[in-house]
């Protein structure tokens, strides 16, 4: 598997993330899908001004963080604008100050123009609509296609310069007191009851993150504490020696827990704790947000299923094979998050308390009719503070009928959207990864109580595993859709290249929704694909998206790297990363 840095990973997880439930909602309020759905009533929208009961308009909206573009030619932050003609006028800024990039490439039908002062080129038509991709050193690329007189570029930087420094020690409140949570305590085997029936916890604290801004975050050094704590973890590994311990940033919260018994012949050592937390800080503001996770094993497993665990650690085998069956009774029953907090306007300075809100007791239903016995359908369901924060609530496993149930509170200054995603990678029992998800938004807590309803023939059709590749000598991508249900338009597919090779740029790229296939222009961008140098162990990388997109979303004016911020009902995903293997292989 290719490695890469923490950041690019980090910024991988929470694209794929967000489409897959994380999500927040792009502009003030802004929560409805409005694309004319039967279930789209506006009743409840946040629309400026309005006074509809039970929404949050009485919260403060919060203006978005990242800088507008300049906008010269009066389109917005589009893809583009205007009738096409003759000529495509592309203007290039730099995604952190929103300034005009001079010397950027822009390439298109094999030819290449730089940019001038003004971060802006003028290209001569040659075959109608055309794929064109502008890439400057230090950025990465971006790519689209579109019937448009007029682009804009916003290229996100490999290194956003800003300077951290991790925040004061932080703590996580529940009435304006620390939240006191405790761990349990086994010393010895017949201690081993305190493990199963009594809660574990443990939290994260990090920078607000909101799905508008996903392209605009320095995840490399914005993201994690510079500082640590360490876990203790001996007897596991090379015969039961000692490990060295592993180092965790400070944003992670972990009450105290001490796991120390002999069992089986196996000695097994786990110390650790972090009562507080810290996230780093730069100058300006730095909304902050958190959860807090309580898992409750005595949900999922005993004592004796907790040694069959051990035993198989101690012989070697397919850990999988036992852990497989506990995740559906895991989601559902043993994995809750507790608590939630957001402190959308903290500026950075002192300690970046977070005041809890616990999640539940109010339960969304979760209803899938005519569902597939080839899929399982898991819901997310998450509250937004638009540009401030995401907070993952609840998740559900639907149950043979297609029940589940998805909790939430109240949170101020929030929307909310519930996702379902319909895979089958545990139906196929690791045999097959194909997974495309079904959105619904609601602008307060209020709206959740009609629950959340999808019907199978509500997502789009997988894309075909079968018929989907990379080509890894010319980087060509190229794929299918699965026959069978489907639903709804497929507008864009959006595409994301990380190539293996040292110092290639990253392509993110938006094409249409009826294409099959995708050619980075590897040459001009400089890139060697990983087939080419078969003595390297990295591997290129691709994730796949495709999109329905919103009533009144032109596929051709919009934003693409705002293009998660948008209330997409529908999308699916495919990636070349084995997932499968990488399951299998722990």
């Amino acid at each position: 598997m290719k490695e890469v840095s923490l950041g690019k990973w980090l910024i991988l997880l929470l694209i794929v993330g967000l489409c897959a439930g994380m999500v927040a909602s792009y502009g003030c309020g802004g929560g409805d899908d409005d694309d004319g759905r039967d279930d789209d009533d506006d009743t409840g929208d946040d629309d400026s001004g309005d006074d509809d009961s039970g929404d949050d308009d009485d919260d403060s909206d919060y203006d978005s963080l990242i800088c507008d573009l300049p906008d010269p030619e009066g389109i917005g932050e589009m893809i583009g604008g205007g009738a096409i003609g003759d000529t495509i006028t592309v203007y290039v800024f730099d995604d952190k100050d929103c300034d005009p990039i001079a010397g950027a490439s822009v390439i298109w039908g094999g030819d290449t123009v730089e940019t001038g002062a003004d971060g802006k080129a003028v290209l001569d038509m040659v075959d109608g609509a055309e794929m064109v991709t502008a890439h400057a050193d230090g950025y990465f690329a971006w790519s689209y296609e579109a019937d448009a007189a007029v682009m804009y570029f916003r290229l996100r930087p490999v290194d956003y310069g800003y300077s951290y420094s991790d925040s004061a020690e932080g703590d996580f409140l529940l009435a304006g007191s620390p939240v006191g949570l405790t761990n349990p305590s086994v010393t010895n085997i017949l201690q081993i009851g305190n493990l199963i029936n009594n809660p574990i916890y443990a939290g994260v604290a990090f920078p607000g993150v909101s799905r508008n801004s996903i392209f605009s975050g320095d995840y490399e050094a914005g993201f994690l504490a510079e500082s640590t704590f360490q876990i203790e973890l001996d007897g596991f590994a090379d015969g039961g020696t000692d490990d060295d311990p592993v180092d965790v940033p400070k944003n992670v919260y972990l009450p105290d827990l001490t796991i120390s018994i002999s069992i089986l012949g196996l000695d097994v050592l786990i110390e650790t704790g972090n009562n507080t937390f810290k996230i780093p800080t730069k100058s300006g503001t730095n909304p902050a947000e958190g959860l807090v996770a309580k898992v409750e094993l005595s949900e999922v497993l005993d004592t004796e299923l907790l040694l069959d665990i051990i035993q198989v650690l101690i012989e070697g085998g397919e850990i999988t094979d036992v852990l497989i069956p506990l995740i559906f009774p895991l989601v559902n029953d043993g994995l809750t998050f507790n608590f939630v907090a957001a402190n959308p306007d903290w500026d950075g300075s002192g300690a970046p308390d977070l005041d809890l809100i616990e999640v539940g007791p109010a339960v969304a239903n979760m209803n899938i009719s005519s569902p597939s016995a080839s899929y399982d359908y898991l819901g997310v369901l998450v509250g937004d503070i638009p540009h401030r924060a995401l907070l993952p609530m609840s998740l559900s496993v639907a149950d043979a009928g297609g029940f589940g149930q998805l909790a939430y509170s109240e949170v101020p200054s929030a929307d909310y959207a519930a996702i379902v995603a319909r895979t089958d990678l545990f139906a196929s029992e690791l045999e097959s990864f194909n997974m495309s998800f079904v959105a619904q938004y609601f602008d307060n807590a209020a709206d959740l109580a009609g629950g959340v309803s999808v019907s199978n023939s509500d997502f789009l059709p997988n894309i075909d595993n079968d018929s989907s590749e990379y080509n890894d000598t010319t980087g060509e991508i190229s794929w299918d859709l699965a026959k069978g249900d489907s639903k709804a338009t497929l507008d864009v597919f959006f595409l994301i290249y990380v190539p293996a090779c040292e110092g290639c740029p990253w392509v993110f790229s938006v094409v249409p929704g009826d294409a099959r296939s995708y050619q980075p222009p590897i040459d001009e961008l400089g890139i060697t694909p990983d087939g080419l140098t078969p003595d390297e162990d990295d591997e290129d990388i691709i994730v796949l998206l495709g999109f329905d997109l919103p009533s009144g979303v032109s596929a051709d004016e919009f934003s693409p790297t705002s293009l998660i911020a948008y209330d997409s009902f529908a999308y699916n995903l495919w990636t070349n990363i084995d997932i499968i293997g990488l399951i299998g292989g722990l």
